[in-house]
C-alpha cells in the first residue's frame, strides 16, 4: 500500500490490532522501517510456522518519492516423520482449516476485502 502524504498506513483497519499494534503507536509508527515476528504453533497434525512482518520501501511502479508499506502473513506446516499416503488428504484438510482460521483471525473484514479479485488486481481478469 502506498502512503498518503507520507503518513504510515493504518494497519489496524486491515489487520487484527493484536498483531499490528506497534505500527499504530504514535511513538513508533513513523520510526519502524521493518518489523518481523515468528511464532511456531503445535497442533495435532504437526507444527505451523506463522510469520508476520511489515516493511517500508520503494516500488518502481510508483513515483520515486512514494513510500510503500507491505504487511506480510506467511504460514507453513511441518510434520516430522513419514506420512502414509492414505493420511495425506485428512492431514491437508486439517492444515487448511487451521490455517484459514488463523488467516481469518489475522484480518479484519476490511482487510479480507483486499483479497477480493478485481480488474485491477487479478491477472486472470486483466492479464
Amino acid at each position: 500500500m502506498t502512503r498518503e502524504n507520507n503518513e504510515p498506513v493504518h494497519w489496524n483497519e486491515y489487520v487484527n490490532p493484536k498483531i499490528s499494534g506497534e505500527y499504530e503507536s504514535d511513538l513508533l509508527r513513523h520510526s519502524i522501517v521493518e518489523g518481523a515476528h515468528h511464532i511456531v504453533l503445535q497442533s495435532s497434525s504437526g507444527a505451523i510456522g506463522w510469520r508476520y512482518s511489515r516493511d517500508v520501501g520503494r516500488d518502481t511502479r510508483y513515483a520515486e518519492d512514494t513510500l510503500v508499506e507491505r504487511f506480510t502473513l506467511d504460514f507453513d506446516h511441518h510434520k516430522n516423520g513419514q506420512v502414509e499416503a492414505e493420511q495425506t488428504e485428512a492431514l491437508l484438510k486439517d492444515f487448511n482449516e487451521t490455517i484459514y482460521r488463523l488467516f481469518r483471525w489475522c484480518l479484519t473484514d476490511e482487510g479480507l476485502k483486499l483479497f477480493t479479485p478485481t480488474e485491477d488486481n487479478d491477472e486472470r481478469i486483466n492479464p
